[in-house]
């Protein structure tokens, strides 16, 4: 079965982004992270950098953190970690 792309999207110093980032590494999951910041805050080349989907996910989620993208679909940090725990596969 081949790997999810995962992305964690949170900032320095928040507690649970710490905790997702340690869950994913002690469930041997391969991850991408980001600062949500460079993708939420306005910048040169927005739009080619994937920060609509990113701040759409985060308004989503009302401004909670961890943003959490598993195979560019959004996830709280919670259900996230479910998906993940089932082995669940994504629709294509």
């Amino acid at each position: 079965m081949p790997a999810h792309l995962i992305e964690l999207y949170g900032k320095p110093g928040c507690g649970i982004c710490q905790a997702a980032r340690d869950k994913l590494d002690a469930m041997g999951h391969e991850y991408i992270k980001e600062n949500i910041d460079e993708f939420t805050e306005h910048h040169e080349g927005w739009r080619d950098d994937d920060s609509v989907t990113v701040k759409a996910a985060h308004a989503m989620l009302d401004g909670h953190l961890p943003v959490i993208l598993i195979d560019r679909k959004p996830y709280s940090y919670a259900q996230a970690m479910a998906f993940l725990r089932r082995g669940k596969r994504g629709k294509k």
